[in-house]
């Protein structure tokens, strides 16, 4: 083969390529090398024909390239035909991003004097391709993980939650004489609170998890906007300590929006421990609330452009920022910034994905300079749904506490369970009737039916008829029956059934205010 010829050749390959003699000097290169050396840094002067590549790797390793080390020890290796052919693949930091390369180096033939062929080739997309696969597997792996856990971790929590209610509604109300015994009931009361916050956090945290494999629906229904951050504030003011100040802007127009309260608070909740990392040593936290009419607003994440009113919730804090490279980051599932133990890189991304399906927006603006002390704000954007709310909420609070005295078939298998749910029945003064799977709990019907007024049944029940298909059965024989499933993870009853699902964990408050909707035939969703 003619030089010519071979410089054709060598210029019809892709990736980078050279021809070197076994002393490392450059007899060809191609034309996708000199493009490559010129691009990077000046490089070139060391690349070019009748230059000493091999040098030119051990210079690389006097300057602390550990991947010029391993390429050396494979060029010795095949040298002293140890091996046949040396490939890696290595990272390389270029033009303020991370490029991965593949080379490539290998004898050509049997020829004397000997010569080899030296390639390398940017594979920066297909690792990031690569990349993007696993972190859909391991978001499948998380839904398929939290498939199978939920039930049974919100079965946990809803005994933890109803105890701690329970517990607390026994503290008497009566003033004490004794202030040691007042002192006393004040500490436990806080102890309670602290924990049933923690239960609460742990209940988000299996939403948010289940979030990320679309396996957790939005139950939207109308809120006062600032109403209810003012609410949700009341506890997260004790989560973020006495050094974090957090300071209200509220606009005083009357804000109504059409979204799911678990998911916002939650959202609220994670921003607001974000904040208080940012500050470790104090600061404040500003929330503020507004109207924006938004024009083809292009937000950060969420759903596309914004057009139309929005109410913006904005949370500015005083910390030490996020710099530009993990700005463009902070949404993907699993980065953190955070030391380990103290994030696992879900809550932004949780929220991201919340903002979408909820069809609103999302930006962050942050100004990492030292000293500026201008912190980070990030704008959550919301649909404007009026000035005004529904009038079937009202409705609602003016039948609370009216209905006693109902009789309740409860199914569960899990005694612990079933315990704390009968005793919070029997706190709402009502009559229980305990069954542990629905074949006993159709015995206790046939004998029974003209007593009970509600079934409230488990939806996932290990052994002989679940949940779903027990409520099928009762509204055959039964249709008088008033009918409610409760479940730990909601998606195994939704699409089967009409009938209400009470999510758990659920509070003593949450209890019965699904009971009145559903005796007083209220149209409200209940499912958290």
């Amino acid at each position: 083969m003619s030089h010519g010829e071979l410089q054709e050749l060598l210029d019809a390959m892709t990736e980078n390529a050279a021809i070197v003699d076994e002393k490392g000097y450059i007899l060809f290169v191609n034309k996708a090398w000199v493009t490559f050396s010129a691009q990077n840094r000046g490089t070139s002067k060391y690349t070019d024909v009748g230059a000493n590549y091999f040098q030119s790797v051990h210079r690389a390793i006097q300057q602390g390239d550990e991947y010029a080390a391993q390429v050396e020890n494979g060029i010795q290796d095949i040298l002293h035909k140890k091996i046949t052919e040396f490939e890696l693949e290595y990272p390389c930091h270029g033009n303020n991003k991370q490029r991965w390369f593949i080379t490539n180096f290998k004898e050509i033939g049997s020829h004397s004097p000997r010569i080899f062929l030296f390639t390398h080739k940017d594979i920066t997309s297909l690792v990031l391709r690569e990349q993007k696969i696993i972190a859909t597997q391991r978001l499948e792996i998380i839904g398929q993980f939290s498939s199978g856990i939920a039930h049974d971790f919100n079965n946990l929590l809803g005994v933890i939650m109803g105890s701690l209610e329970l517990a607390l509604m026994e503290l008497p109300t009566s003033p004490v004489t004794s202030q040691l015994v007042q002192q006393k009931q004040d500490t436990l009361k806080g102890y309670m609170d602290n924990a049933l916050l923690a239960v609460q956090r742990g209940a988000s945290l299996v939403q948010r998890i289940l979030s990320f494999s679309k396996e957790q629906k939005l139950a939207p229904e109308y809120i006062d906007a600032n109403a209810f951050i003012e609410e949700t504030l009341c506890f997260i003011n004790r989560t973020l300590g006495e050094d974090i100040r957090i300071e209200t802007q509220f606009e005083e127009k009357f804000f109504s929006l059409y979204t799911d309260t678990s998911m916002l608070a939650n959202s609220i909740l994670n921003i607001a421990i974000n904040a208080r990392h940012a500050m470790p040593t104090g600061g404040v936290l500003t929330i503020k609330t507004a109207r924006v009419d938004l024009n083809d607003h292009t937000f950060m994440a969420g759903a596309g452009k914004g057009r139309g009113p929005y109410v913006e919730i904005s949370f500015t804090d005083t910390g030490c920022g996020i710099n530009k490279n993990d700005l463009q980051k902070v949404l993907t599932p699993f980065f953190t910034t955070k030391k380990k133990g103290q994030g696992s890189g879900l809550g932004l991304s949780m929220i991201s994905n919340f903002i979408q399906q909820a069809k609103g927006g999302l930006d962050i603006v942050s100004c990492p300079e030292e000293g500026t002390n201008k912190g980070t704000t990030i704008s959550l954007y919301l649909p404007l749904q009026g000035e005004s709310l529904p009038q079937k909420r009202t409705d609602t609070k003016n039948i609370r506490r009216r209905l006693k005295n109902k009789t309740f078939l409860l199914v569960e298998d899990d005694v612990q369970v079933r315990n704390v749910a009968a005793s919070m029945l029997t706190c709402l003064e009502h009559k229980v009737i305990q069954a542990q799977d629905g074949r006993l709990a159709l015995k206790i019907l046939e004998k029974n039916a003209d007593i009970i007024d509600c079934v409230l049944t488990d939806a996932v029940m290990p052994a002989g008829i679940s949940g779903c298909e027990l409520i099928q059965e009762i509204r055959q024989t039964c249709p008088r029956i008033k009918l409610l499933l409760m479940s730990g993870y909601s998606k195994q009853c939704c699409g089967k059934t009409s009938v209400p699902i009470l999510s758990k964990p659920f509070s003593l408050e949450k209890l019965e205010l699904t009971i009145n909707n559903l005796f007083f035939d209220v149209n409200v969703d209940v499912e958290d």
